[in-house]
């Protein structure tokens, strides 16, 4: 049995697979022109593709179980673990300067590094 040549859009595949796809990443053109079949694939699994074309980013997600469905529950595709208290402060952290870049009018993507933000590691509880 001969394998079959893969479909035209299995690079965005795997590349969802990986992580998420942003808009200047060289697969972004060819998720948008074939989401729908994309969307179908990931369906056939259990998994969904979250497109944000507007802001420039897809990525997929697993969603939770629903708790009155009588079939087995598929397995988590990623391990959940319990973030602890100071990687929790980090990621408010983190999310309110994505925040405030967010709304001033800068363009490009937010860069934060411990030499230009002293002030920002001060903050986290030891």
């Amino acid at each position: 049995m001969q394998p079959q040549p893969p479909l035209a859009y299995a690079n965005v595949i795997l590349k969802l697979l990986q992580g998420a796809i942003y808009s200047d990443d060289r697969h972004w053109e060819r998720l948008q022109s074939n989401l729908t079949p994309i969307k179908e694939y990931f369906g056939k699994i259990g998994l969904q593709v979250r497109n944000y074309e507007t802001e420039g980013f897809a990525y997929l997600e697993q969603p939770d179980p629903d708790p009155e469905d009588q079939t087995e529950a598929l397995p988590r595709l990623t391990a959940r673990h319990q973030l602890s208290f100071n990687v929790t402060v980090l990621c408010v952290l983190l999310r309110e300067q994505l925040r405030q870049f967010d709304a001033s009018d800068a363009t490009g993507r937010l860069v934060l590094s411990i030499e230009n933000n002293p002030g920002f590691v001060k903050t986290l509880p030891t």
